[in-house]
């Protein structure tokens, strides 16, 4: 038992390097992407009619995943507190149905 656990251990060390690394070199990646797009002709300014249509909609839709988390984890803290009482299980389910909804 204990050398298994020591392969287990000595596994999770031996690879945690490694993805620690991974995530440090994608700023390097990014960076060569852009230069890769520029000599290409690619433009990367936010000048166009389109960049600003594409900002406000994810902008939009950022907005509308929080509200929708927000609700949901009061739907289901309600239903998790209603204790029996059918009323608040019943506000419960509508705001978790509303959350889908809106």
């Amino acid at each position: 038992m204990k050398k298994k656990l020591f392969a287990l251990i000595a596994i999770i060390f031996l690879l945690l390097p490694t993805s620690v690394d991974a995530v440090s070199n994608f700023g390097n990646a990014l960076k060569d992407a852009e230069t890769v797009a520029g000599t290409a002709g690619v433009k990367n300014d936010a000048t166009t009619p389109e960049a600003y249509a594409s900002g406000i909609l994810s902008g939009a839709l950022a907005t509308l995943g929080i509200v929708f988390l927000i609700l949901m984890v009061y739907g289901g803290f309600l239903w998790m507190t209603a204790k029996g009482d059918e009323t608040q299980a019943t506000k419960a389910k509508d705001t978790i149905t509303m959350a889908g909804v809106f």
